[in-house]
């Protein structure tokens, strides 16, 4: 039982100093305060001072303030309940405080930790999501790069780096490789396995376009599209539109048998058949008494020949803008035909 004195209006405790705690213990409390309280002279007592809520105030001497440390030391192991930290709640980045300013941590009104956007009003939060990735949202920067600056370092377990850029609907993908060339994409399903999901081999292709038409003409060392016919079939060369001309001639000398192309255009000749009326020697010039393209064939009455080229190079490609001759030693009909294609120069 607690020790009453009269007189001096005093309350003891039974227990002594470092005796074992029994009993109900004596609640402590103090004077509520919303403010600071008044100061007092030194060694006088004083109320303990709580505020309005009942919780001790621990507010010294102005403006001194007050340290709270834990009880578990640096680089000891981890015990006790951690004093837990955090920070200010913004739906928008707070304002601008000068430079060396003490200022909160901005969290998100969930709690997430934010990093300022550039666009300099909406806060980004920064977490990791239910696959344990960290990410980052930029959802409102789909016009703005993403820049790292330093060195990003795959996870050494698989030795890959995963970018999902499928937000990015109107922007691209850009690294800097700086002198550094030694990259590679990979996909995730090997050689000659079963072809599977979104994240299979890096394909290639190109692009498609009727096999009879000529693609545009590109400068010397220009970067030119892969191009593809409209099954998926890769064009090996665009020359396949292919013209005959009519063989009908009996002018001793020079006969034009594919007329000149326009400039940067040449004649490319695939297939021929000749048949010859008499006795004449025939041999095809790239032009006028032009450089010869074959030599001269002697050919009897009723005797000729036919020529193919057989494959994907053709039998001869004349000059830009220059006709096909065609050169007759006499005066005697030949007949048959040619077939030939206009290329680019």
């Amino acid at each position: 039982m607690a020790d009453v004195r009269q007189g001096d209006n005093q309350v003891q405790g039974d227990v002594a100093d470092n005796g074992v705690d029994v009993g109900f213990p004596i609640k402590i409390g103090g004077k509520a305060n919303a403010a600071a309280p008044s100061a007092v002279g030194e060694n006088d007592r004083v109320n303990a001072s709580f505020d309005l809520q009942g919780q001790l105030r621990t507010i010294g001497v102005a403006p001194a303030l007050q340290d709270v440390g834990g009880d578990v030391a640096h680089d000891a192991p981890d015990a006790g309940d951690p004093i837990k930290i955090g920070g200010k709640a913004y739906s928008t980045l707070p304002s601008a405080v000068a430079n060396t300013d003490r200022v909160d941590g901005v969290w998100t009104t969930q709690g997430a930790l934010t990093v300022a956007g550039v666009d300099g009003t909406t806060p980004r939060a920064v977490a990791v999501n239910a696959s344990g990735q960290l990410e980052v949202d930029i959802s409102a920067q789909q016009l703005s790069p993403i820049v790292i600056s330093g060195t990003v370092t795959a996870d050494a377990g698989t030795g890959t780096m995963n970018v999902d850029i499928t937000a990015q609907t109107v922007g691209a993908l850009s690294v800097d490789l700086g002198s550094n060339n030694d990259v590679t994409v990979d996909g995730s399903v090997a050689h000659d396995a079963v072809d599977s999901g979104g994240l299979g081999p890096v394909k290639i292709g190109g692009r498609a376009q009727e096999p009879t038409a000529q693609p545009d003409e590109v400068a010397d060392e220009d970067r030119v599209d892969a191009l593809y016919d409209r099954n998926g079939y890769q064009r090996m060369r665009g020359d396949f539109d292919v013209a005959s001309a009519v063989i009908n001639d009996a002018v001793s000398g020079d006969n034009t048998i594919v007329a000149a192309q326009t400039a940067g255009k040449r004649i490319a000749v695939w297939s021929m058949f000749v048949v010859s009326d008499g006795t004449v020697d025939v041999r095809f010039e790239d032009g006028v008494a032009g450089a010869f393209l074959t030599g001269q064939i002697p050919l009897q009455t009723r005797e000729g020949f036919t020529h193919a080229a057989g494959g994907m190079v053709p039998l001869w490609i004349g000059s830009a803008a220059t006709l096909l001759n065609l050169e007759l030693s006499a005066a005697v009909n030949v007949h048959g035909h040619l077939s030939y294609s206009v290329v680019d120069d």
